[in-house]
């Protein structure tokens, strides 16, 4: 059960747990109904559903018309039946007989009824004005018997008597039977404790002063722990000072070396490198002094021969070799070394000295020189991308590569020393000099589509790109082109995809929203109904069982009432996830704002929801697509954008709009990837649904931070 405190209404009282049974003694039915407004505007504010009970000198025009000065949208109370007004004989009496368990029935019918319609609990007040002296000795075993039902239950009661019909022996036996008694003396409200609360009081105190006791001796003992560790740390930093001046000292040696300096273990495990191996490799200092140069850095090709090195080192020799390293962009660089030991005074092996100089660049060059003119041959002859090279001056074919013989169908005999136009390769011959006519540029950045011709008469797209380059001596033009045939036909293919699969979509939503709605009312109707029944009888059992003094049964009836108000409640929030009712009957801005305070409750975070009430009413395939989005928006918020508040609006002009704003994080740093929007689930469904119903739908970073959702349906 919960132990949630209510908001009483009452200055005398305040706040109280769930459970609570209150006594109230007034003198004037002025007292009473400025009482039952300020109790009962708390409980709806609170979303409870509340019962009054008035007698006869008390009309219920009198406390509705009282308590819609107090709360001005009453009457959307009154037709959410968040309140009801009742008579005595409704409450108290069955076939014109006083019936206890009849009222009992009647105030578990109401809770069910309440938990199961979303409501947090139930609020009653019993004015016991019509109360008779010949139905006091009932009446008194049955408000002993109330305590017992109220207490650990999601009901708060306020039974209310005047004054002026109490005698003695009655007000004695009231306070006995409630954990509250409010009383008016003079203009005040006053707050009479009974024995058990004194006693719980006293209890609290005496608790708190061994708190204090055991606070003030582990505060002792932190402040000793605090001490040592001052100590402690005070010698760390001297003993950190000192290494830090050797360290300095041990730096200034081979700081300032152009070449690589480290010493290794005997596993090869780096003991320490100077600023020039960050420099080369691009790791930190402090990275590589946790590498191993043989698992981290050496290239494993080189593996073997440096093992050789290490065990002739070991052995006492200096070795001079060649070994490559792999930087941290991945780049190889070459190095040329020179190793020698490092041994202790009784001649015990203690690390390797290495000294290494860059040569990369050495390397690259002289590599160059033999593999450029291989390199361009390969690239050019294997590149799938059709390439030419022409001759700028008479816009002859010098070459082309195996991907233009493959697509266009001429044999590279056939092509070389003939121009485009006498092979026909371009559908538009006077797109042919364009492409190699270049006497001022440099180069194509952009490529031009133009339709092409193969020696069999095919057409082909093509984007072509041109780059001036030199050959001998000679002007000439590198044209490449990209056969993207396959590619248009294949986009024609998936737009055509794109609209089935955008249709099974909204089939899709429009199915999950039926089997919601199925589900809902297969869930309200039977398991929620059942439900209430078993709590009902439950209640009704334990009841029977207190009164005959079986309190480990009562405790556990007691578990088994819980049990199946948590399983009600569980359902609720599950009929409210599948269908909300209040959509159906009340529509989007009365839902949007029910599912609001859920989140708000369930999440802490604020969420305050604007609308107009007289705009008219959407249809309501677009109302549970709109309120669908709000709670995928919400949720987007819970997860991912740590925001404090949420602002949801909801206005009509020409349009229906549905806005979503929060003030997190705001998006993704890059919420589109190659110039398209973002494609997570939630967006993605949110979009969907918003195109379900023939509307647009829009995400975006609010100024200052934070994201907004909007998505507009036209109306009409």
């Amino acid at each position: 059960m919960t132990s949630a405190f209510r908001q009483t209404g009452i200055a005398a009282v305040g706040d109280v747990p769930w459970g609570t049974h209150l006594c109230l003694f007034y003198e004037s039915s002025e007292d009473l109904v400025d009482t039952l407004v300020q109790y009962f505007k708390a409980g709806l504010e609170g979303n409870e559903f509340c019962l009054c009970m008035v007698a006869q000198h008390v009309t219920q025009q009198n406390v509705t018309q009282t308590l819609g000065e107090a709360v001005p949208d009453i009457g959307r109370y009154f037709a959410n039946r968040a309140i009801e007004i009742v008579r005595p004989e409704d409450l108290y009496f069955n076939r014109d007989a006083f019936d206890p368990d009849h009222t009992t029935r009647y105030l578990h019918e109401k809770l069910g009824h309440a938990l199961t319609a979303g409501f947090s609990g139930m609020r009653i007040n019993g004015d016991e004005a019509w109360l008779e002296r010949k139905y006091w000795p009932d009446f008194a075993e049955y408000e002993r018997a109330l305590d017992g039902l109220v207490e650990g239950s999601r009901m708060l009661v306020m039974c209310a008597y005047p004054l002026e019909k109490s005698r003695p022996g009655q007000i004695l036996d009231v306070a006995q039977a409630h954990e509250y008694i409010v009383a008016k003396r003079g203009e005040d409200w006053q707050l009479l404790e009974t024995a058990a609360l004194k006693q719980t009081k006293q209890e609290l105190k005496a608790l708190s002063a061994e708190l204090e006791r055991r606070v003030a001796a582990r505060t002792s003992q932190l402040q000793e722990t605090n001490e040592q560790l001052r100590r402690e740390i005070t010698q760390r930093k001297r003993v950190e000072e000192e290494l830090v001046e050797e360290e300095r000292r041990y730096r200034s040696l081979f700081a300032i070396s152009h070449d690589l300096v480290l010493f290794l273990d005997a596993e090869g495990n780096i003991l320490d490198i100077n600023p020039c191996g960050a420099q080369i490799t691009g790791y930190t200092l402090e990275q590589l002094r946790s590498m191993n140069v043989l698992r981290d850095l050496i290239v494993p090709a080189d593996h073997a021969a440096i093992f050789e090195v290490i065990k002739r080192v070991q052995e006492g020799h200096v070795q001079q070799y060649e070994v490559r390293w792999k930087a941290k962009d991945g780049r190889v660089v070459y190095f040329e070394g020179v190793t020698v030991p490092r041994v202790s005074a009784d001649g015990n092996f203690v690390s390797t000295f290495c000294s290494l100089r860059d040569i990369t660049k050495r390397k690259h060059f002289e590599r160059a020189l033999s593999e450029s003119e291989e390199r361009f041959a390969k690239a050019f002859r294997a590149s799938p991308v059709i390439n030419t090279i022409i001759r700028l001056a008479d816009h002859r074919f010098i070459d082309v590569n195996d991907a233009f013989v493959r697509v266009f169908g001429y044999e590279r005999s056939e092509a070389i020393g003939r121009t485009a136009r006498e092979l026909n390769l371009w559908a538009d011959p006077a797109e042919c000099p364009t492409l190699i006519d270049m006497p001022k540029n440099e180069r194509t950045e952009q490529g031009d589509e133009v339709r092409g011709h193969t020696r069999a008469g095919e057409t082909l797209e093509l984007v072509v790109f041109t780059e001036r380059i030199e050959l001998g001596g000679e002007q000439c033009v590198l044209v490449s082109a990209y056969d993207q045939t396959a590619r248009k036909h294949a986009e024609q293919a998936l737009q055509a995809a794109s609209e089935q699969l955008k249709a099974l979509s909204r089939r899709l939503v429009d199915i999950q929203e039926a089997e919601r709605r199925q589900l809902a009312r297969e869930l309200h109707d039977r398991a929620g109904q059942n439900l209430t029944v078993l709590g009902i009888n439950l209640g009704i059992v334990r009841t029977r069982f207190a009164s005959r003094g079986d309190s480990e049964l009562v405790s556990r009836l007691e578990d088994c009432i819980a049990l199946v108000e948590s399983t009600a409640d569980a359902i609720v929030n599950v009929l409210s996830e599948l269908r909300p009712p209040m959509l159906d009957e009340l529509g989007l801005l009365s839902a949007l704002e029910w599912y609001a305070r859920e989140f708000s409750e369930r999440t802490g975070i604020e969420v305050s929801v604007v609308g107009d009430d007289q705009m008219r009413r959407v249809p309501p395939q677009a109302e549970i697509a709109l309120f669908r989005i709000a709670q995928e928006a919400l949720n987007n918020v819970a997860k991912h954008s740590r925001a404090r508040e949420v602002d949801i609006e909801l206005t009509s002009n020409g349009e229906c709009e549905l806005s979503v704003s929060d003030d997190g994080v705001g998006l993704h740093p890059n919420p589109q990837r190659n110039g398209r929007p973002s494609t997570t689930f939630g967006v993605v469904t949110m979009r969907e649904r918003a195109l379900s119903i023939g509307g647009r739908f829009e995400i975006r970073a609010r100024p200052g931070g934070g994201t907004s959702v909007v998505v507009r349906i036209p109306l009409g």
